[in-house]
């Protein structure tokens, strides 16, 4: 399908969607999209190798006596001036 066509394609639903008083369409519809959301971030996982776990576990180990680490707290007050 072209750009544009999914563009319209979009623009089409949003309106159809829009439009609808039905609330079991619209909960099929948002299962639907919650279903694709979770197969799309599913197929970006990739398995762990036994090494490739005790490899994080020990850099993870090694930055925590490094105190190469911030506190959830730090982090919330740092993210609040973002």
């Amino acid at each position: 399908m072209k750009a544009m066509d999914i563009q319209t394609l979009k623009l089409n639903l949003i309106e159809d969607i829009s439009r609808l008083n039905d609330a079991s369409v619209l909960e099929k519809v948002e299962q639907l999209l919650r279903s694709s959301r979770i197969a799309a971030y599913e197929q970006q996982l990739k398995p762990m190798t036994k090494k490739e776990l005790q490899d994080r576990i020990n850099a993870s180990e090694a930055a925590i006596e490094a105190d190469r680490v911030i506190s959830q707290e730090d982090l919330e007050k740092e993210a609040e001036s973002w």
